[in-house]
């Protein structure tokens, strides 16, 4: 399915240019930085235009295609978020947008945190991105809207489960129907708090990519952290 869908990718989910500006606000020229989960390349793109050396990286070999043909002078890297200390750099922002980060359990996502600290600079920022799980869990949505152009349908719905979702999605295309199912661990905004204050960042929570303060009914969050002072 992801063969297709990385081609409709920027379709069905419009970037927000709003995140341009969140970044700006962060970034330094001339500094590395590095778009976990960076899908077919925009929001590196983004930190690209604002001076900074990037590399993206994202699991899926579909994405990172598209994005090395969109966006050919970034550094793109078909990686495991995992793996990231393999490449032996730091950075002064490390971004990880589009609900990237419910796909790992909490053992590995414990670990991931953990393994953050060393790789960001004294000046520099982690900016994540994600659905309020908080939200989803209360109202417990049973789908998502329809996404509908020219001969395309992507749908998607939850299965809810005690720890996890089961993110179930259909892609049909040409009267070709693609279907894909995921897991995802619905981490609060508490919950990713306590991770990342356990591996000395200090935290702050924001509703919009303006930075509009944390509420519990909000549809999006975002975490900054940094470094604690030592």
């Amino acid at each position: 399915m992801y063969a297709y869908l990385s081609k409709y990718y920027n379709q069905i989910f419009p970037h927000n240019k709003a995140f341009k500006v969140l970044l700006k606000g962060f970034s330094k020229e001339k500094r590395n930085a590095i778009d976990i989960g960076c899908g077919t390349g925009r929001l590196a793109n983004d930190l690209f235009e604002l001076g900074m050396k990037v590399i993206g990286i994202d699991l899926n070999e579909h994405m990172i295609e598209v994005a090395k043909h969109s966006y050919s002078a970034i550094d793109f890297k078909v990686m495991d978020m995992l793996q990231i200390n393999d490449l032996n750099q730091t950075y002064q922002i490390m971004t990880c947008f589009g609900n990237t980060l419910p796909h790992i359990d909490q053992v590995s996502l414990n670990r991931w945190i953990n393994s953050l600290y060393p790789l960001l600079d004294k000046d520099g920022v982690i900016i994540i991105q994600l659905l309020n799980y908080e939200h989803i869990l209360k109202h417990k949505p049973s789908s998502l809207p329809l996404v509908e152009f020219e001969s395309l349908k992507f749908m998607r719905s939850y299965v809810y489960h005690k720890d996890h979702i089961t993110f179930q999605t259909e892609l049909i295309h040409d009267g070709v129907t693609f279907k894909g199912q995921e897991t995802l661990y619905p981490y609060t905004s508490e919950d990713l708090r306590k991770l990342f204050e356990s591996a000395s960042f200090d935290v702050s929570l924001y509703g919009s990519p303006l930075l509009k303060p944390f509420e519990k009914d909000d549809y999006y969050l975002f975490l900054v952290a940094r470094k604690k002072c030592q």
